[in-house]
């Protein structure tokens, strides 16, 4: 007979993401690598919209394996990680077709993203049938859900032109089905999906190291691809430096708060929780670094030379998305905003109206990567002074 104690004792432990949901992370890990060639090729709007249409895609199908994870045990059993493991094969064809989701591999990545997108509501509709909460909420979200994968599958057979509009409206759909699906369970007492806080935000944690990681990806490839002069190397080093300070922004408190959060509330708390804090609230840093990657494996590369406006463009829809998602995480958490971001924001744009095209590329991403260590400074002491994770009230400002 199994403790009670015990028993609430592992449960508020939380489970951590397993073996078999890290192997998967590495399809995303090269997925991320192709998106970065997908943004790398067309730094127009044009070009960086239907990036961000893809990493939308990309994101989506990731978060419905990590929603699977935290509500059912993958290593329960042999089957269950026998048909979690088939979902590679998915994920893998899609992550090989993003370079030319719009022009030549549209048919496959539609079909792809279907694929992996069904295989994930089939595996949480089989671990989560045998309770009726669980059930209710799988079968409220499942019946939205399933629209905008079709969606894609079947608008990469439509022409180039219409495609980004098609995904677009795909993605959309989502966004609004979610947020539908999500409401009715909120209302409803016998609906609920089970979330770990522990699992769900250390899946996402790990996802942003898995962007973190093509920034550094991309620094050595184009370090490697030259000589090692004193010009590449300062290039090296302030590029890292950008990188560490979005580390230190997100991992600095951004992800344990995220945990403290899903511990509070009941079940249907957890789940709001869980839908805009990270699932729709982490997007835009997703993608945000994805963009920062693409810039920095062109600075790296030229690193005496001026960006372009398309590079500087880029660079700065990065530290809109970046800091935007953390204004948004803490609108969501705390219905506030620290004004040292949007401050932070404007600086930057500053610095690469004024001298983006008068500076070296590297000097220009020391710069902004500096307006962004002092804005991250000021965050965090103020986070310090207020200490919400000594509070009983986790929804206090950080203002």
């Amino acid at each position: 007979m199994i403790d009670d104690t015990t028993t609430e004792k592992r449960e508020a432990a939380g489970r951590h993401a397993t073996n078999l949901e890290l192997f998967i992370d590495l399809v995303f890990v090269f997925a991320i690598s192709q998106l970065t060639k997908l943004l790398g090729a067309d730094i127009s709007v044009a070009g960086i919209g239907k990036g961000l249409v893809v990493a939308w895609t990309v994101w989506w199908v990731w978060g419905q394996f990590t929603w699977l994870g935290t509500a059912v045990d993958l290593d329960r059993d042999v089957s269950t990680r026998l048909t979690f493991l088939a979902s590679i094969l998915p994920t893998l064809f899609m992550a090989i077709a993003i370079p030319g989701a719009f022009t030549d591999t549209g048919p496959q990545f539609g079909l792809a993203v279907l694929g992996g997108s069904l295989w994930a509501m089939f595996l949480q509709g089989r671990g989560l049938w045998d309770e009726r909460g669980t059930r209710t909420a799988f079968v409220r979200y499942a019946s939205l859900a399933v629209i905008g994968p079709l969606i894609i599958g079947v608008g990469g057979f439509v022409g180039a032109a219409a495609r980004p509009w098609v995904w677009a409206g795909a993605a959309l759909f989502g966004v609004a089905g979610a947020v539908a699906s999500g409401g009715k369970d909120e209302l409803a007492g016998d609906s609920q999906w089970r979330i770990d806080p522990v699992h769900f935000s250390e899946r996402h944690a790990l996802f942003v190291i898995i962007v973190l990681g093509e920034v550094l990806v991309a620094i050595g490839a184009a370090a490697t691809a030259q000589p090692l002069t004193w010009a590449t190397g300062w290039a090296v080093v302030a590029a890292a430096y950008f990188a560490t300070v979005v580390f230190w922004s997100y991992f600095g408190f951004v992800a344990q708060f995220g945990e403290m959060m899903l511990r509070q509330g009941d079940a249907r708390q957890r789940t709001a929780t869980a839908r805009s804090f990270f699932t729709f609230g982490h997007f835009p840093l997703i993608a945000g670094i994805a963009c920062l990657a693409t810039v920095i494996e062109h600075v790296v590369a030229h690193p005496d030379e001026h960006l372009h406006v398309e590079e500087l463009s880029l660079l700065m829809v990065a530290i809109v998305l970046v800091l935007g998602a953390f204004m948004t995480m803490h609108w969501t958490s705390a219905r506030g905003i620290a004004p040292e971001r949007p401050v932070a924001a404007a600086a930057c744009g500053a610095v690469l109206l004024v001298a983006g095209e008068h500076l070296p590329a590297a000097a220009i991403l020391a710069v902004v990567a500096i307006v962004l260590t002092v804005m991250q400074a000021i965050t965090v002491n103020r986070f310090q002074q207020i200490n919400p994770f000594g509070s009983a009230d986790l929804r206090r400002s950080v203002d």
